[in-house]
Formats: structure tokens, sequence, C-alpha cells
């Protein structure tokens, strides 16, 4: 159950989920008003990576506690939002206790469970475990099928050095470390017992993915094992997995696509740099996280780190709307 809720009028709710929900005039919005002064899609709410949050897509008015917002901005409860022919109000409800964790990591003083997602390890009192000594925010651990980290500072995942911002999928057996302290993944996943044996391998991949274009950014939606998984995904990113699920030939879809294409069509008549492209990319696999899908597997890097890949199962269905 998550644990924001976007509330109408009449105290019906809605989830605000990765997915996000549409606010506008056309039928197939998440939340229609009858006013003809909004737009056909005026509005997204969604769940971003520090919680709820706003993007404005259409031109009529937007307001978020009495302020106009011209491009986006992030939601705290009880925010209210209004849009021409509704008025609306951000809810926090406490989610229901987790199923017990099937992660559990070794570190200084013993085991932990991996009790909810995302899990912040660091120095600061708000961490949901706290290392004396340590930055306030060193990394978080979000729970999918896999187990995946977020770098907040440089630290170094079984021995390879990795940068602030990357997303990295952990194993049973898989160890994190930053300056003197060490953490390592006992045991996990769908298919972890209560041991220390055993290790989770994720080699199927989306028979079918769609990505829908709105004003700003757009959806994407992957049917992977039988389930169907959906993520809003702000401009840019949105941009780069477009880039990668609909290139130009001769490439195609679920191959590898290199920078020198990549690049003008991200950012079209701007000099960026592979740097710039490494920062979305990081970006783009902790959106796919937030919604339960494998970032990190899904959206790869080639050996030479040079050319980029949205990985498809063989024969894949791809729709760019």
């Amino acid at each position: 159950m998550p644990d924001y809720w976007l509330e109408g009028p009449s105290g019906v709710r809605l989830p605000i989920k990765p997915s996000g929900l549409v606010i506008g005039r056309a039928a197939h919005c998440d939340l229609v008003a009858d006013d003809p002064a909004i737009s056909r899609a005026q509005a997204i709410v969604f769940a971003g990576p520090s919680g709820p949050a706003l993007t404005v897509l259409g031109r009529a008015p937007t307001y978020v506690d009495d302020v106009p917002v011209e491009h986006g901005c992030e939601l705290g409860d009880g925010a209210r939002v209004v849009v021409p022919g509704l008025s609306m109000r951000v809810v926090y409800v406490a989610a229901a206790a987790p199923p017990p964790t099937t992660w559990v990591v070794r570190g200084p003083g013993g085991l932990f469970g991996v009790v909810r997602s995302p899990f912040t390890v660091g120095g600061a009192g708000g961490s949901d475990l706290i290392v004396d000594g340590w930055p306030p925010e060193v990394f978080r651990f979000h729970v999918t099928e896999r187990l995946h980290l977020e770098a907040c500072v440089d630290l170094t995942v079984d021995g390879v050095e990795q940068a602030a911002g990357e997303v990295i999928a952990l194993d049973p057996g898989s160890s994190v470390r930053h300056g003197d302290v060490g953490f390592e993944i006992v045991t996990g996943g769908s298919l972890g017992q209560d041991t220390t044996l055993g290790t989770v391998e994720v080699t199927d991949l989306p028979t079918e993915v769609g990505l829908q274009f709105l004003a700003r950014g757009g959806r994407l939606t992957a049917l992977w094992r039988g389930r169907s998984f959906t993520v809003y995904l702000p401009e840019r990113r949105c941009d780069l997995i477009a880039a990668l699920l609909q290139p130009p030939a001769p490439f195609v879809a679920g191959e590898f696509v290199p920078d020198d294409v990549l690049l003008p069509r991200i950012w079209p008549g701007k000099s960026m740099t592979r740097v710039d492209l490494n920062v979305l990319l990081r970006r783009a696999r902790l959106d796919l996280v937030r919604a339960d899908l494998d970032g990190p597997n899904l959206l790869v890097r080639s050996d030479g780190g040079t050319a980029t890949c949205f990985r498809l199962a063989p024969s894949a269905r791809v729709r760019v709307t």
C-alpha cells in the first residue's frame, strides 16, 4: 500500500505511484475535470525519488497551496493542488506493515533486515541504520525482486569504485564499503532462504515495452514476468528511453546505440558529453527501480562505455507513441 494518496473533494483517494496520476479534460486521464479551461492533460502527480511530485503538462493555471506552478514541484503531506474544475489534497497514510524481509545484511554489530524501501544507511538521525562518523546519507537500499543500492556518496561495491548517483544491483555475497566500514549481503530475494547460501540470477527481460509521450516526459510501460509495470519519466530521461527504443537506422531496439547517436537526439543543438549521459542514465535506472523494475539490468552500458542498450527479450514488441 502506498504512503501517499491524492484526495478529491468528496474524500475519494487515489494512490500516488511511480506511474503517476494524470489530471486533465481527456477521457483517458486518471482524474477528469469537465472545466473547459483545463487542458486535455494538465498535470501529473507521481511518486518521485524524494516523495510525491507534480509536473505541469498543460497551459491552464496550476496551483499548489495557492502558489502558481509553471513547471513542477515536490508535494508534502497536506499539499493542496488546484487546477480548473478540481481541487485535490495530498494525504499521507502510514503503509501497512510489509511482509517479513527476505533481505538481510551483515554490518557493524551484527545482522540487519532491510525492512522498508528505500532503506537509508548513513550518519544522520533520520537514517534507517546509523553508522557513527558517516555522512548523513551514504547509500540507500531499494527492494524489488532484487536488492538495488543507490550510492549517495562515492563508495565501493565488490571492490569496484562507484560514484555518487550510481544504482547497482546486489546479490547475496555482495559487499559495500565506505571508508573503514563495510556491509555484506547475507541472503535475500525471492529465491533466498534463511541461509547464507544461494544467489539470485535474473536473466529474463521485458517481452513488451510501450512509451507514451506527454507534454513533459512520458509513461513507460513494460511487460515483465507476466506483470505490467508503469513509471513516469521526466523529460530528458524520457528522451533517453525513446532514443533507445526507437533509434535511427541501422540501429534497432534492444541493441547498443552509440553515444554519438544518442547525445544529439536527447540534447538537440547542445554540446553535451558522455558525463552528462552517464548522469542521465543513473537517474533513469533509479526511476525503473522505483517501479519495481531491474533498472541496472535493463539499462546497460557497453564494455567500452561508448554505447547504451535497453535490454529486451528476443522478439519483444516495442511501441512509442
